[in-house]
């Protein structure tokens, strides 16, 4: 289907969604006891609350909430309009997933490829509940067509789109810009991952602004985590802490299924989540075809080493990084479209 035909009738049906389910939609974000997917965007519109009620609101506060709170921006641009906003992130998601579909060149696998995204449940659930994590979706859709196309344009708005998603995210495009541009191999990726670690005991820097003081509730993992951080070998136990990322959030999630008179939204997610992850990876790991296999190592180490930046921190939640769902998808894709490839 032709781009700009994807994008028009894609956007009359989300229009109609957000018609027709208006109300549903706006109770999920102003009402604290109904159902909503994404855990914070309850939590953005009672900031913006704050915010439009308070009058000491500045340039600082504002450049502040672009760099790590960026669906309050657009909440203040709309006037605290929950449908503007919806239907602001939706728009920029709906067009970075119609350049990423048409970046492959075999125009017959439309559909598969739209199928295989669908996968992605956190990146479709800001199309009706206001978070961060479609900007940062998009972000990491275009960069993926910039590898495929080459066109340096999409590169810069993977950027653009991945500030608007949360700063930390950054590093994580630029990266991902060399892995598969330079072609670092992962043993030098993995020494680059000891060298930071090992650093940071023996400086007073915070190398990415995270202060490693944990709540009071934290779990054993998370206290692990940040007791090998802060005597410098993190990467000793990086890859564990990964994998429990993932495998805990399944017999977690299935638990509160059964015991909770009410089901978070966020918890669907997680299982979601981690049960397509597990899957994909498992598949990865066994696929003995080796076509493109240049481009298989890149997005091997994509998917291994991009998310070190977030689990450094004490983030225990597979939504923050999700984003490797579309590196899984991208080779998935390549493995099915162009399956005689001479290997590189």
């Amino acid at each position: 289907m032709n781009t700009l035909r994807f994008i028009f009738f894609a956007n009359i049906f989300y229009i109609s969604i957000l018609y027709f389910f208006t109300d549903s939609i706006l109770k999920s974000h102003l009402d604290e006891s109904s159902f909503s997917l994404l855990p914070d965007s309850k939590v953005y519109v009672q900031h913006y609350l704050d915010i439009s009620t308070n009058d000491i609101f500045d340039l600082q506060i504002l450049f502040k909430l672009i760099l790590n709170k960026f669906p309050i921006v657009i909440l203040i641009f709309f006037s605290g309009n929950i449908i503007l906003s919806l239907f602001f992130g939706g728009f920029i998601s709906i067009v970075s997933l119609a350049l990423f579909i048409n970046s492959f060149k075999d125009k017959n696998n439309n559909f598969f490829i739209f199928f295989l995204t669908l996968s992605c449940v956190y990146f479709y659930s800001g199309f009706i509940s206001i978070g961060k994590e479609i900007y940062i979706g998009s972000s990491f859709l275009l960069f993926l067509t910039y590898v495929n196309t080459k066109k340096f344009r999409f590169f810069l708005f993977s950027i653009i789109l991945c500030i608007m998603g949360r700063i930390l995210y950054l590093p994580i495009i630029f990266c991902a810009y060399f892995i598969f541009n330079f072609y670092i191999y992962r043993h030098y990726l993995y020494f680059i991952l000891v060298m930071i670690t090992s650093i940071q005991p023996f400086t007073n820097l915070n190398f990415f602004g995270q202060n490693l003081i944990l709540h009071p509730d934290s779990s054993i993992v998370a206290k692990l985590s940040s007791n090998f951080i802060e005597h410098g070998f993190y990467f000793l136990i990086y890859f564990i802490k990964y994998a429990l990322v993932i495998i805990l959030k399944i017999p977690y999630s299935i638990m509160h299924f059964f015991t909770d008179d009410f089901i978070e939204g966020k918890k669907v997610l997680e299982f979601l989540t981690s049960i397509f992850i597990m899957i994909s990876l498992f598949n990865f790991f066994l696929d003995d075809n080796q076509s493109n296999f240049k481009d298989r190592n890149k997005i091997l180490s994509s998917i291994l080493f991009l998310p070190f930046l977030i689990l450094y921190f004490d983030y225990l939640n597979v939504r923050y990084i999700y984003f490797i769902q579309f590196f899984i998808i991208f080779f998935f894709i390549n493995k099915n479209i162009n399956p005689k490839i001479e290997k590189i």
